[in-house]
């Protein structure tokens, strides 16, 4: 049986001025940049029954690991099969018409022994997904290292599973050098290997390696970003991460499974973070009102009446607060909104005008100067 995507091609598209890239797969084909909603955003769904569908054309199955946890897999009887369980309760229902991928997060520091990468791999094989992750054995892995890795598990992928599709990853948090041979080294497989995940990190800290994936957009794989953080919270502007990378030649992403953090049970609803389109920030709440009501007409929002929308989604509490239940709320509403967002950023592109496009949004903003100009002077 043939792999499940058949082929990439450029549409259009510029060094640090976006890509348009035409994934064909056998599900359905589609075409980026654009966002992939995750088991936790689908998760949120279910909390307050709202069945209006997702519409992406990708979806990541994400599961959390704590430091050595992953050693459950072949130490504790039942790890493994608990897991396939977990991650086919949503792919068996989305795998016939989408792409759906796998993602293992874990901390930074995280070395991955032989038996922890053969059961990672293992559980995709076996679960009903068709994009295969492979992560780097650990944050700065060598070349040699980050080769055999690949060469390995692709082969035993292909083995098992010829339908599916590998997706390596690279840390986005690693030397500059290394980070820009490994990409070298993926170039050589640009027509055979079709895809190429990059597990984020800050883009600030580590945009020279951002500016080398932008140098790499001219090549034909479908770059898919997992593990981001939603926003920039310390900066004054809570800038959404995820619609910048576009600019670097990242097609697709998703976001984080977020630490559990203190209770927000006593703060106010108003506060509760949502996805503001106009300005793509992630503000509080309060800040996309008017008159009272949401400003948003996407399916779940509906412009609804604030004090009327809380009032409702106080009969999916159960033992949870209503911060919790509006968070869930807010998560849905993201995955439409910032869907959206990306369809009227691609027009940009098409038109070859992102870098307006960046100027024109207040959360887009600081990364509109990041130009050619700019990086052949990094370069030098």
């Amino acid at each position: 049986m043939k792999s499940v995507i058949k082929n990439v091609k450029i549409e259009h598209g510029e060094e640090l001025k976006g890509r348009v890239l035409k994934v064909h797969a056998k599900t359905r084909s589609f075409e980026t940049p654009t966002k992939a909603p995750t088991s936790t955003e689908l998760n949120a769904k279910k909390n307050i029954g709202f069945d209006d569908p997702f519409l992406n054309p990708i979806f990541e199955i994400t599961q959390r690991f704590t430091q050595g946890s992953i050693s459950n897999f072949y130490k504790t009887n039942g790890y493994h099969s608990t897991k396939i369980k977990e991650i086919n309760a949503h792919a068996d229902t989305l795998i016939n018409r989408n792409l759906v991928k796998y993602f293992p997060q874990f901390r930074k520091d995280t070395i991955l022994s032989d038996d922890d990468m053969l059961s990672l791999i293992d559980v995709q094989l076996e679960s009903n997904i068709n994009v295969i992750s492979l992560p780097e054995v650990k944050e700065d892995a060598t070349l040699i290292e980050f080769k055999n890795n690949f060469e390995k598990y692709w082969k035993y992928a292909e083995s098992e599973k010829p339908e599916a599709v590998l997706m390596p990853y690279l840390n986005l948090s690693q030397d500059p050098e290394l980070f820009r041979e490994k990409l070298k080294y993926l170039a050589d497989y640009e027509g055979s290997l079709h895809a190429i995940g990059i597990k984020f990190a800050s883009p600030n800290t580590y945009r020279p390696n951002l500016r080398a994936l932008a140098s790499f957009s001219d090549k034909e794989f479908w770059v898919h970003c997992s593990s981001i953080k939603r926003a920039i919270w310390n900066t004054g502007i809570p800038t959404s991460q995820i619609h910048m990378l576009q600019k670097y030649g990242v097609d697709t992403v998703s976001v984080e499974i977020p630490m559990a953090g203190g209770s927000n049970k006593d703060k106010p609803l108003s506060k509760t973070k949502y996805f503001n389109s106009e300005k793509v920030t992630i503000p509080d709440i309060s800040e996309s009102l008017r008159d009272g009501s949401l400003t948003c007409n996407c399916p779940i929002c509906r412009q609804q009446n604030f004090n009327d929308l809380t009032e409702d989604l106080k009969r999916y509490q159960g033992d949870r607060s209503l911060n919790s239940v509006l968070r869930d709320f807010s998560k849905i509403h993201e995955v439409y909104a910032a869907t959206s967002e990306f369809e009227i950023s691609r027009k940009r592109i098409i038109d070859d005008d992102l870098n307006n496009y960046f100027k024109e949004k207040e959360g887009l903003r600081p990364y509109s100067e990041d130009n050619q100009t700019s990086l052949n002077k990094f370069l030098d």
